[in-house]
């Protein structure tokens, strides 16, 4: 939708009075009988009321349901941006941008190390950062939104370079992220595990 959201009602509005009638309607509600008087063609058997508000019941629905449609598009595009800015900071080591995408009480798996939240990331990422080259590709397959709460679903290549020369390390695998929407909107990443193991050559 673009524009100003219309309302149910607007939209039977356009839709009976543009639909090519001519005749002057005239709504008239009593307490045994609801019926509509068409001047110039009598009464007619049809409950016109009842399908007014049958009509603006529908497109009430209609309405809510792309009203949730947009928040949800709205909400997933947040939840990639931030995705695709994580990667970028890992990539060019940027450990203050990463800081700003994660929740204070962050909890991080990785294989073969015991779980670590966000007092313990600094130390070994600027660590990893020192020694070696890190160049990350990332591609979601999966983003899930339930209210407050959405995960993703990724493919992760992970390719690992000493800076004081060397072969590259390859390394492949599935990585899924818990995000938590904050009540300022944005996402972030609460919980994080991977299964990246290395790539024979």
């Amino acid at each position: 939708m673009s524009g100003q959201a219309l309302t149910a009602s607007s939209l039977f509005s356009l839709f009976w009075y543009g639909s090519g009638q001519q005749a002057a309607c005239e709504l008239r509600a009593t307490q045994n009988n609801r019926h509509v008087g068409l001047s110039g063609s009598g009464q007619v058997g049809i409950d016109w009321y009842s399908t007014y508000q049958l009509v603006c019941n529908v497109l009430s629905v209609i309405e809510l349901f792309w009203q949730w449609r947009l928040q949800m598009s709205s909400d997933e595009r947040a939840i990639r941006e931030v995705h695709t800015t994580w990667i970028d900071a890992v990539n060019t080591g940027d450990l203050a941008r990463l800081l700003t995408l994660m929740a204070d009480d962050v909890v991080f798996l990785n294989p073969g190390q015991a779980p670590f939240g966000r007092d313990g990331f600094p130390v070994g990422f600027s660590a990893t950062h020192q020694q070696f080259r890190i160049r990350c590709i990332s591609e979601l397959e999966d983003v899930v939104i339930v209210g407050e709460v959405a995960y993703t679903l990724c493919r992760d290549s992970l390719s690992v370079t000493p800076r004081a020369g060397g072969e590259a390390t390859e390394l492949a695998g599935h990585r899924i992220t818990i995000y938590r929407k904050q009540p300022d909107g944005r996402w972030l990443l609460a919980r994080d595990a991977n299964t990246l193991s290395r790539v024979a050559s």
